[in-house]
């Protein structure tokens, strides 16, 4: 019982060790998911009780997770190398967190997506103009110009040349 003491001691330091992003937590768990110990306040388990909704996490994904008191986690969890499956470690990250991110990513890419969108309205409009209108502009204008010539010579017939016949 000693030497398993002195072992989570050693991994609550080497959690410890870990950088602590911002509302998410990290924890170590055993192969049944008894949390052997966290750091972090992202992750709303007791050290020595079993994850709530263990059964259901799926290797190298995202799981949803519903705690006791009925708030929703999401976690990444993946077995730690060279333990044979005994241990596991996961990333846990309240609900509100977890979409209040999602949602700042999704607000970020329809930016871009919006920016992205102007520009290439502006390219086309440019395209447009220098492609189409210019060339529909000096046709319009050609066009002007030659009926106008052709009524100045209609003009110019005397209109007893119209009558003869």
């Amino acid at each position: 019982m000693l030497f398993g003491a002195l072992n989570l001691d050693k991994l609550e330091t080497l959690l410890a060790g870990f950088t602590e992003l911002p509302e998410t937590g990290l924890v170590l768990l055993d192969r049944h998911g008894v949390v052997l110990a966290r750091r972090g306040g992202g992750a709303a388990v007791t050290v020595g009780e079993p994850l709530p909704g263990w059964a259901a996490v799926k290797p190298e994904r995202f799981t949803a997770l519903e705690g006791r008191d009925g708030t929703r986690q999401y976690g990444y969890f993946a077995a730690v190398a060279g333990a044979g499956g005994g241990l596991w470690v996961g990333a846990m990250q309240a609900n509100a967190a977890f979409e209040g991110a999602a949602n700042r990513t999704f607000l970020r890419n329809l930016g871009r997506l919006a920016a992205a969108s102007l520009l290439a309205l502006l390219v086309a409009a440019a395209i447009a103009a220098r492609f189409i209108l210019q060339p529909h502009r000096a046709l319009v204008g050609e066009l002007r110009r030659s009926e106008a010539a052709a009524r100045a010579f209609l003009d110019a017939i005397p209109e007893s040349a119209f009558l003869m016949n």
